[in-house]
């Protein structure tokens, strides 16, 4: 207050010096302890900087303290004229940094390739590379691979990304415009790959931070799938790569919060988070900190948004995608977005999904002409043609010039795939079963019971390869009967709502438990430790469960006290949580070459843990799925029965 003279308000201007700050901690009794004199300065400058970019203070002049002093000599003739530059004006010097970027990129490739074999010879690039005209030096050492200077990336690194890409996914994953582009993408075409391999191509050969990125999915499991391909593709990069799902997204900008308590929260819930997450971003709500800067604040250097399932989203999500894109600001605060969606797969309507948002797509967002993705790599030709011949009949579909095909590598394959051969009766058609009118889901159940003995007298067919499904669950009952009658494995999906949620389970409370007793916090090793001993005390398929939560922990905080690129720290109030709880550093002995290893605290991993279960239930359990289409979205078997809601006739 004294630097302020009792001034209190939003922007009060304080001049200090970074000996003041220093000799602060100095004098004050407990940091002066805790903090090495030879480390406060650096400290003082790494806080200074966090402050900075979280808008809690602006630091001015004294910038030039944390970063290298820069000359700026304003033109006198766009000054006399009082010309406003835009984003438009810097792209020639964009376009120049990006090249000079790209050149750097190969010659250090080439000097580290060459210093492998020979280092005399990388030293002798070294020296040429600062002594000689940039022609000369390229005409000596990329003598005969000058288009490789032209490419962002090495060969070696474009293979690793592109590489089993088809032609039309290669497009949209090495895409350099900038432009929005709408994927329309049939079922089993790669979805999920294109997402997954654009991301990397941002990151390894456009040079995207990761923390400029955000990929939101339909649902908890299909963030997590497109997370752990993204960590086998990129690695550590894939840590700072903000992956959530809608609702998730809502409530990491609301600073929502999963906790221990018992409290439950139904699809109102969300749809309020939703809503109030877009508001915020739009500058609807009013708050006390300046709600014009509020979307500029949390938004900062995000640039690219990546959208899946966008025919499922329902008004709330659409206008939450909406406000993180900027869709109705300037051009400049705009985010470059990529959509992928399946107008035939859209059957949520029931719950507010709706395909109106995937035909305005164009229009919103400046898309003149969609990508198709219609190789299926999944099913079988006889699949793939009776899917056809259903949703041919459909109105108001996007890709009606577009049929789903069978992918190249397949068409000589027999129609039936491998089930030609297995199965010499059916040969692995399509099977429309015919029973008398008025037959009952009894009737209907019977005959799927027979079809299901007759494939397993055929080969290895296991329990969890077989789905049955119905328009509702009470038509199932006489296939639960059979099931437990004969002691079949089996997983109703109208259980699902009476089990507990993830949160809440005794195995997963019992982990939580073991966190918040250490209140030193842990390295990676020891909380890989903690979750390895759950493994012990349970059993089933909580053992697959938590290896694998061990696993996606292990990817974001590796064993080797890495330091791993930064997420992003704009959005603001949802950070909060990991702000209180970062890493604490331990002044112990380690390798990683500072001295120091990385901690967690129980706060920080509780929050982590909540944020990884989310609002889900148990998983599901081995044996015959039975259930509704809705409930298998996203699911995938290898033998799947259909009752029909109305027998019309025999």
């Amino acid at each position: 207050m004294a630097k302020t003279n009792g001034v209190r308000q939003k922007d009060v201007m304080v001049e200090t010096r970074m000996g003041e700050l220093v000799q602060q901690l100095a004098d004050d009794l407990v940091l002066s302890v805790q903090i090495p004199v030879d480390r406060r300065e650096l400290l003082l400058r790494q806080t200074l900087l966090f402050m900075h970019k979280q808008g809690i203070i602006k630091l001015n002049h004294g910038m030039t303290i944390l970063r290298h002093a820069m000359t700026i000599t304003p033109n006198p003739k766009a000054l006399s004229a009082k010309r406003q530059y835009l984003a438009e004006d810097y792209k020639p010097l964009s376009v120049f940094l990006r090249r000079k970027k790209r050149f750097q990129i190969h010659v250090m490739q080439e000097y580290a390739l060459r210093a492998l074999k020979n280092l005399t010879e990388g030293l002798n690039l070294v020296r040429d590379y600062f002594g000689l005209e940039e022609k000369n030096f390229k005409n000596k050492w990329f003598k005969g691979r000058l288009k490789e200077l032209d490419e962002p990336a090495s060969p070696q690194t474009l293979r690793e990304i592109t590489d089993g890409l088809n032609e039309m996914q290669k497009a949209v994953v090495t895409d350099q415009s900038g432009s929005n582009r709408l994927i329309l993408a049939g079922p089993g075409s790669g979805k999920t790959r294109v997402i997954v391999h654009r991301v990397a191509y941002l990151l390894r050969v456009q040079h995207v931070p990761p923390s400029a990125i955000i990929v939101l999915t339909f649902n908890r499991l299909a963030a997590q799938e497109v997370k752990r391909r993204l960590f086998g593709l990129v690695g550590p990069l894939a840590a700072a790569v903000t992956v959530m799902t809608y609702d998730g997204m809502a409530m990491r900008l609301l600073g929502v919060h999963f906790d221990g308590n018992n409290r439950e929260y139904g699809k109102s819930q969300f749809k309020e988070w939703c809503r109030q997450a877009a508001a915020m971003l739009s500058d609807d709500l009013e708050n006390d900190d300046g709600n014009d800067e509020t979307r500029e604040r949390i938004m900062a250097g995000f640039r690219y948004i990546l959208v899946d399932e966008y025919q499922d989203i329902s008004e709330e999500h659409y206008r939450l995608v909406s406000a993180l894109a900027g869709r109705k600001r300037a051009e400049e605060d705009k985010l470059t977005i990529l959509a992928v969606g399946d107008d035939d797969q859209n059957i949520y309507a029931f719950n507010g999904t709706s395909n109106e948002y995937i035909h305005r797509f164009q229009k919103d967002y400046d898309v003149a002409q969609p990508d198709y993705l219609t190789y299926n790599y999944r099913s079988t030709q006889h699949i793939i043609s009776a899917a056809n011949s259903v949703i041919n009949g459909m109105r108001g579909r996007l890709k009606t010039l577009h049929p789903i095909v069978i992918n190249p590598e397949r068409q000589t394959q027999p129609n039936g795939g491998g089930w030609a051969a297995t199965d010499s009766i059916r040969q692995g058609r399509v099977r429309h079963i015919s029973l008398p009118f008025g037959s009952s889901s009894n009737i209907q159940g019977q005959a799927v019971i027979t079809e299901i003995g007759r494939l397993k007298t055929l080969g290895a067919v296991a329990w969890n390869e077989i789905a049955v499904l119905t328009r509702h669950n009470v038509s199932l009952k006489p296939l639960q009967a059979w099931c437990e009658q004969n002691g079949i494995p089996y997983f109703l999906s109208a259980d699902k709502s009476s089990k507990i949620k993830l949160r809440h389970t005794r195995e997963f409370v019992r982990l939580i438990d073991g966190v918040e007793k250490q209140t030193e916090g842990f390295t990676s090793q020891a909380f890989a430790e903690l979750i390895s001993e759950q493994v012990k005390k349970s059993g089933g398929s909580w053992c697959v469960w938590f290896r694998q939560l061990q696993t996606d922990f292990l990817n974001e905080y590796p064993l080797q006290d890495e330091k791993l690129p930064e997420k992003s720290d704009n959005l603001a109030e949802s950070r909060e949580a990991e702000i209180q709880a970062s890493p604490i550093e331990d002044n112990g002995s380690s390798e990683n070459g500072s001295g120091t290893v990385n901690r967690y605290s129980p706060a920080f991993l509780k929050s982590w843990l909540y944020e990884y279960v989310g609002d889900e239930h148990e998983t599901r359990s081995e044996g015959i799925f039975l259930g509704t289409a809705h409930a298998a979205k996203g699911l995938e078997f290898k033998h799947v029965f259909i009752f029909r809601r109305r027998l019309a006739g025999s």
